[in-house]
This record gives structure tokens, C-alpha cells and sequence, in this order.
């Protein structure tokens, strides 16, 4: 082949990388406006609460600086297929929501075409950031399908009911009347998951920050997740015991006014950013030179289950050396 020849075939084949590329990133762009005016009532909706929307900002702001990070690695390399399956995923979702009469479901479209757009423009990434970054947009959609299901009713009594059993191993009279514990001297009542600014989802969004800030793997990240709801329940547990406890030695029920609450919310914060540097240390792969080479099993597969999902590590191969017999 000529030089001419060559030279024709390696210029066109960017030329064709790009027409792909602008494809890509041109359906999802599509998808995504589509999927925001399918569900513009239910977004609406959402962003009109005060604990939806501080969920909101601790998500924007944990999606803006992991997609920072993730724009400045240097290019490696640029996969199609993935993104393809992400946006074909996203088509199928967001035709399902239009013929189903369901806006609500279009937020998980919203997400997929996030993360198609992702896993072409984030750099040396792995697919799966790209997929725990289009979460941020399902989460209203997952919130939703929690609170119809009656899990948020769930949470709710297995605070009341913690808060109960502290009582009772503190020796405090309590009776449990309509989602509320009445004490002697007052009335704990302030046990709603959702609708209020310090429900359980902002401390769900500071989790989601916590992930996409520090890049957690997979199973940190479920960890974390599971205790913002721990933390909420004790908290709130917490804080009506030691009210009662206070109105026991001084005859004056405590207030739960915006003091006390923004208080409470900073311990929780504080507790969940702790947990998560407690669940990213305790789940570290065992460095090499720590691995026994002659049983390296369990320590191949702790590390592989806690890279998840990215199966990135090696078996340790230990060297013989041996004598040539003549």
C-alpha cells in the first residue's frame, strides 16, 4: 500500500471516531431533554420540597466534582459499545414511561442517558463511574417508588419502636400512641422520614456526596447508603430520650426548634462522613507484599470483592528456582 494510501486511511478513520462520537453524545443529549419533559411535573415536584432539594444540592455537588476529576484524567481510550447499551437501555425505559402513562419512571431514563454520555466523555474511567454518576438522577424516581411501597413507613416505626426500647432501658414511662411516643412530660413526635428539611434524605444525599467525592467502590458505597437511614433513626431516638431524660430532672420539655435540628444534622453528617472513612479503610485490598504466596487465595478474592466492580488485581506467582539435573 502507498504512502498516500496509508495516509488516507489514518485520517479517516478519526474522521469516523468523531462522526460516532458526535452521535453519541447527540442521542444522549436528545434522550436526556426528552426524559426531563416527559417527567417535568414529577421534577417539579420534587425540587419543591425542602428535603428533596437539599438531597438535590448534595448530589449536584458530589456529580460536579467526581465529573471534574473525571475530566481531567489524560485520554486512554474511548469505548462505544458500552455507551451504546447505556442509551439503548434509556430509549427502551423512557418508551416504556410515555406508553405506561408513567412520568416518574422517565428520571431512570434521565439517568442512563447521563451515564451513555459519560462513558464516552469521561477519560480512563470505568464504565461503572459513569453508571453510579447517572444515579444521581434516578434517585428521585427510586425515592418515589420507596415511599409508594410504604418504606418510609417502615423506617419511620423502627425509629419509633428504637426509641421505645431506649426508653425502656432507661427506666422512662413512655406510652406509643399514632406514630408518636408520649412521655411524662411530653410528646415525641417528630418521627417523618420525608417532607421536612432534616428528614432522612439529606442524609442520604450527604452519602451519595461521600461516594462520588472519595470514588467508593461498590461495596462501601452500599454500607454508607444503608447507614444515613441507621444514622436518622438513631439520632432521632437519641434526641427524644435525652429530652425526656432532661424533662425528668427540670420539669421543662425542650423545644425541637430550628436550633436544635441544625444541630442534629451536623452530628448526623459528621457520623456518616466518619463511616465512610471507616468503611473505606476496613474494606482496603491487602497490599502485596502482605499476601502469602503459598495460599493466595483468600486474600485474591477479598481483593477482588472489595474492588468491586472493577476486578482489577493479579494473583501473586511465586518463582521456583531449580538445579538443572545432567
Amino acid at each position: 500500500m502507498s504512502d498516500a494510501a496509508l495516509s488516507t486511511a489514518s485520517a479517516a478513520a478519526p474522521a469516523e471516531n468523531r462522526t460516532i462520537g458526535y452521535s453519541l453524545q447527540g442521542t444522549a443529549a436528545l434522550l436526556l431533554a426528552i426524559s426531563v419533559l416527559v417527567g417535568w411535573g414529577f421534577w417539579m415536584n420534587w425540587f419543591s420540597k425542602t428535603d428533596s432539594l437539599v438531597c438535590s444540592i448534595c448530589l449536584a455537588l458530589g456529580f460536579v466534582i467526581a465529573l471534574s476529576r473525571g475530566m481531567m484524567t489524560e485520554p486512554m481510550y474511548r469505548r462505544t459499545l458500552v455507551p451504546a447499551i447505556f442509551l439503548g437501555i434509556a430509549f427502551l425505559v423512557l418508551f416504556y414511561s410515555v406508553v405506561s402513562g408513567r412520568p416518574k419512571i422517565s428520571c431512570i431514563a434521565a439517568g442512563f442517558s447521563v451515564a451513555g454520555w459519560l462513558a464516552y466523555v469521561l477519560r480512563s474511567e470505568s464504565a461503572f463511574q459513569a453508571l453510579s454518576l447517572g444515579v444521581a438522577f434516578m434517585v428521585p424516581s427510586i425515592v418515589d417508588a420507596c415511599e409508594q411501597r410504604g418504606g418510609f413507613e417502615f423506617i419511620e416505626s423502627c425509629a419509633l419502636n428504637l426509641t421505645s426500647g431506649l426508653a425502656e432501658a432507661n427506666s422512662q414511662f413512655h406510652i406509643q400512641r399514632d406514630g408518636a411516643i408520649e412521655f411524662g412530660h411530653g410528646v415525641a413526635d417528630r418521627f417523618s422520614s420525608v417532607g421536612r428539611w432534616d428528614s432522612i434524605l439529606p442524609f442520604v444525599g450527604i452519602s451519595f456526596f461521600c461516594i462520588y467525592v472519595f470514588r467508593r467502590n461498590l461495596i462501601p458505597s452500599v454500607l454508607i447508603i444503608v447507614s444515613a437511614f441507621l444514622v436518622w433513626m438513631a439520632i432521632r431516638a437519641t434526641a427524644w430520650v435525652a429530652f425526656s431524660w432532661y424533662a425528668e430532672r427540670n420539669e421543662v420539655w425542650p423545644e425541637w426548634g430550628m436550633g436544635m435540628q441544625l444541630f442534629l444534622f451536623a452530628l448526623g453528617a459528621v457520623m456518616i462522613v466518619l463511616l465512610d472513612q471507616f468503611f473505606a479503610a476496613l474494606f482496603e485490598p491487602i497490599p502485596a507484599e502482605f499476601i502469602n504466596e503459598d495460599l493466595p487465595l483468600a486474600a485474591t478474592v477479598w481483593n477482588g470483592m472489595v474492588s468491586l466492580p472493577s476486578l482489577c488485581f493479579k494473583i501473586p506467582q511465586r518463582s521456583f528456582d531449580r538445579d538443572n539435573e545432567e
